[in-house]
């Protein structure tokens, strides 16, 4: 048993000098939300979204309240974006845009199902 681990032993340390250097690691991946739409003001989307729907023939939005059960919309599941700003496409009319609604305040709260029956 000594035997074969004096003869193994040489052969360990020769192909340790064979171990090739270290690649260096990639760059981290890009940040996943873009800077340009960091830097905008929620004023300035708006403005952009408003400016936006005038060109497509769209009504003004007047409701600007925090998301609520009781207003609901169908949209698309698509990540757009308006001059870097992040919209809502609304089912069934592609010109239609909103804003993304804000988030409600106070503490979170379950919202049971009302069936219709």
């Amino acid at each position: 048993m000594r035997l074969i681990i004096l003869l193994c032993a040489p052969l360990a340390l020769i192909s340790a000098k064979n171990i090739p250097a270290p690649v260096a690691q990639p760059e981290s991946p890009p940040a996943l939300h873009d800077q340009k739409t960091s830097a905008l003001s929620e004023q300035e989307c708006r403005d952009r979204i408003t400016l936006a729907r005038d060109a497509a023939g769209q009504p003004p939005l007047l409701d600007r309240g925090p998301a609520s059960p009781d207003d609901t919309f169908l949209i698309y599941a698509v990540d757009k974006k308006v001059d870097g700003c992040a919209v809502m496409v609304i089912k069934d009319n592609v010109d239609d845009i909103r804003p993304l609604p804000k988030p409600s305040t106070g503490p979170t709260r379950l919202i049971p199902l009302n069936p219709k029956g």
